[in-house]
């Protein structure tokens, strides 16, 4: 096991957009998802709310040159009557800006959601599957050579969902594909970006002690043109060593540490990673080609 710590890895870009981050005044944010369209920042993460009480709220920030302008992502969600916003992630397709997201740990079972926020606010689409988990996390969504919405469904084993039908408050999604092969205790961080004909996504291993779980990062690579043939890098991605050890906080009882992979966007030097450390901090890394 090959581990790399990125708490070091920081530049310019990094630091301005960790302050665009902490400038605004939130507590305890973690979890952040950034993308860039036309000109424009777009970043979500989750923070406390104005009572700095749990739930934790979702947020979405737009930076514009030197505006900055912040919502409330859960507020802004309820008027389509969804009242819990967790796990939200970006995802730029074509000309537009996506976010998912779920609606929490619900014992009946939760909801998953993409919906467009930029360049206009679209409705929250409940994401359907016949065969779903009744408990869904992360999908990983990406458009097909034939602009169809595609989704990494789940890495154990790996399937890929198709959006068969699309209504306005809903979209219905079959199973196109899913290997034979089993890949233990990994599950979906990042959402996917495209280049060079591959899929990429940081993938979250998790490792139990004790009936306790810690999560560290690995890549993944999945090439989209030979019948979804997927690799997995050999390192694995860490904040730091001491990091692993958790904090005292804890908002996850079950929860031993966490460097949870948020955000993954290719840079011209290499890649730029978003993640939360443990639900009570966050950070921003870039790592160079030849570091992965």
């Amino acid at each position: 096991m090959f581990i790399k710590t990125l708490k070091r890895n920081q530049n310019k870009k990094t630091h301005e957009l960790k302050s665009c981050i902490r400038d605004t005044g939130l507590k305890n944010i973690f979890n952040p998802s950034i993308v860039e369209k036309n000109k424009k920042i777009f970043i979500t993460f989750r923070a406390y709310n104005d009572k700095k009480i749990k739930p934790f709220n979702s947020f979405y920030l737009i930076k514009d040159g030197k505006k900055t302008t912040l919502f409330n992502l859960t507020e802004l969600v309820k008027p389509f009557g969804v009242n819990i916003v967790a796990d939200p992630k970006l995802i730029a397709m074509k000309k537009s800006v996506y976010v998912t997201f779920n609606t929490g740990y619900i014992k009946e079972g939760n909801q998953l959601y993409l919906m467009k926020l930029y360049p206009q606010i679209g409705f929250p689409k409940l994401c359907v599957f016949r065969h779903r988990n009744k408990i869904e996390k992360n999908w990983g969504f990406f458009l097909s050579s034939q602009n169809k919405i595609r989704a990494v469904y789940s890495l154990n084993p790996l399937v890929i969902l198709e959006v068969e039908k699309e209504e306005y408050k809903k979209l219905e999604f079959v199973e196109i594909y899913t290997s034979n092969n089993s890949f233990k205790n990994y599950t979906i961080g990042t959402q996917p970006v495209i280049y060079n004909n591959k899929l990429h996504l940081i993938g979250h291993k998790k490792i139990f002690i004790n009936k306790k779980r810690l999560y560290i990062g690995k890549l993944v690579i999945i090439n989209i043109n030979k019948n979804f043939d997927i690799k997995f890098n050999s390192n694995y991605f860490v904040h730091s060593l001491r990091s692993l050890f958790g904090t005292k906080v804890k908002h996850n009882k079950n929860l031993i540490s966490c460097t949870y992979f948020s955000s993954l966007s290719k840079t011209s030097k290499g890649l730029m990673l978003g993640y939360g450390i443990n639900d009570v901090d966050f950070n921003i890394a870039e790592i160079k080609n030849n570091a992965y």
